[in-house]
């Protein structure tokens, strides 16, 4: 999503911040899953259709970045590192409606995995970020903590799932992870734990703080493949 286009949703009515009603379980889903502070705005331009997720600190104009106009527009305070999730609002009603606000958040957390790949925080960009989420979210639901959580890990990683597959940036480590041939090293193991606790006690961390744990140190993934081969037996 370019500047352009949001300065144009923003200017003719078509993006606001999402409120309590609009979001139902959605936005406790992402926070209770992702450690770290999210801005939710809904879209209601009608050729909006799929979640994006921006840094407040993107330009969308020149010398303009987004957080001046939410503070001009909306009266929004800036966080430092912070992502802003736009929503089509029609899927979130729909998710909302049909008591699928966790996948929904699933699928907003892997938008927002993707944004800190590209972000430039340190260690980002090789896809680390998203394989030490992936094992933490693997692990809570391998555990059954969806009632300490509150949350329906089942759907949620269904849809975080779902989302990272059709993602470019994530297809490749998604689909290799889904069908079992990246073999985790004990850093790897370790920082998902870390993860996981952090996620459990509830913490929210600065996106630049959380980026670094899930990021850190460079060399611990993807340091073992099962090969291809194994896709050919119950591959999906």
């Amino acid at each position: 999503m370019s500047g352009i286009d949001l300065l144009e949703m923003i200017w003719g009515g078509f993006l606001r911040p999402a409120t309590a009603s609009q979001l139902g379980a959605v936005s406790r889903c992402v926070d209770r899953m992702l450690p770290a502070h999210v801005l939710y705005m809904i879209s209601t331009e009608p050729n909006f259709e799929h979640v994006q997720v921006v840094k407040e600190s993107d330009l969308v104009e020149q010398d303009l970045p987004l957080a001046d106009v939410l503070a001009e527009e909306f009266d929004i305070i800036s966080i430092d590192a912070r992502f802003v999730v736009v929503l089509p609002a029609a899927s979130v009603a729909r998710a909302v409606a049909d008591g699928r606000e966790a996948e929904l958040a699933g699928a907003i957390v892997a938008g927002v995995t993707d944004a800190i790949e590209k972000s430039g925080f340190v260690g980002a960009s090789t896809g680390r970020s998203f394989v030490a989420l992936w094992h933490c979210y693997d692990t809570l639901t391998d555990l059954g903590l969806d009632r300490v959580l509150g949350v329906s890990l089942a759907r949620f990683m269904a849809g975080f799932v779902s989302a990272a597959r059709c993602n470019v940036s994530l297809a490749d480590k998604a689909t290799a992870l889904v069908r079992g041939r990246v073999v985790p090293d004990p850093q790897s193991v370790q920082n998902g734990a870390l993860l996981k606790s952090i996620v459990i006690s509830g913490a929210n961390l600065p996106m630049n703080v959380l980026s670094q744990i899930m990021t850190l140190p460079a060399h611990a993934y993807f340091t073992q493949s099962i090969p291809a081969e194994a896709d050919k037996v119950g591959g999906l």
